[in-house]
């Protein structure tokens, strides 16, 4: 691990912390809501996930574990993020097969380009596996809370399918492929700015516990897109993609936060 990438690890590190430790407070003031607790215990295996792999790091630098606690961690992050969100939506009992179908397009392929990349097929599919239930609650919950246009859904889906796209280009023989990482970077980071901007101004102007309610997923739609850009990505884009994760972090926290006063 390069200096930069240690400290963005340890910088988001603490971020979570924080937002562990408020997400404690707010237990303990009363404020314990399912979708409160549920968010708690997502954040703090996150947080061992960092911690776990910043110890590793500095035992066996620059040695790649095979199969190491932190994925576990990370699941368990992805598992209960779904979990929250089926608390936050649970009137909604339907099951949309179309969304379903999309969601399992998309994740299937970001799994066989991180397999392509990483070589882990297990881990990899594993990951998906717990990624695609978080990203069908996620997809249910935008849906529900009307959080985009179907003029703004087309856009990202373009702007991802794009990304995915030249990814895919870049394992063809003879094919520029400093030139298709850079161009898959620029446009999936242009569809996060354009979300950053959304959920920021989504919670400056929130009133509601459904204005707070769509900014967190909105937050929680950023780490996913962020985390796909960072698995299917080499340095320094993946220590970019890492290094933004904060934001969304604390745009969930402070969503989570003020919208547990209203819910």
């Amino acid at each position: 691990m390069g200096l930069s990438a240690l400290i963005v690890d340890i910088t988001n590190l603490i971020v979570l912390l924080f937002v562990l430790v408020g997400l404690i407070r707010m237990i303990l003031s009363g404020r314990r809501s399912m979708a409160v607790i549920f968010y708690a215990f997502s954040t703090a295996s996150l947080s061992f996930s960092y911690i776990y792999w910043l110890i590793y790091d500095l035992m066996w630098p620059e040695e790649r574990l095979v199969f190491a606690a932190n994925e576990v961690s990370e699941w368990g992050h992805f598992l209960m993020c779904g979990a929250v969100l089926a608390y936050m939506f649970k009137n909604i009992t339907r099951v949309d097969f179309g969304e379903i179908c999309g969601i399992t397009i998309l994740v299937a392929v970001n799994v066989a380009l991180w397999i392509a990349w990483s070589g882990e097929w297990l881990q990899d599919i594993v990951t998906g596996l717990c990624i695609a239930y978080w990203a069908y609650r996620l997809a249910v919950g935008l849906k529900e809370s009307k959080s985009a246009s179907l003029l703004e859904w087309g856009g990202l889906v373009a702007g991802f399918v794009i990304t995915v796209l030249l990814q895919v280009a870049s394992f063809f023989k003879g094919a520029p492929i400093s030139a298709l990482y850079l161009a898959s970077f620029i446009t999936l980071a242009v569809v996060l700015l354009i979300i950053h901007i959304k959920t920021i101004l989504t919670l400056v102007r929130a009133k509601e516990y459904s204005d707070y309610r769509e900014a967190f997923c909105l937050a929680l739609l950023i780490v996913i897109l962020t985390g796909s850009g960072m698995y299917m990505s080499s340095e320094p884009y993946y220590t970019i993609f890492l290094g933004s994760m904060l934001l969304p972090y604390s745009y969930s926290y402070i969503a989570m936060r003020k919208g547990a006063d209203l819910a």
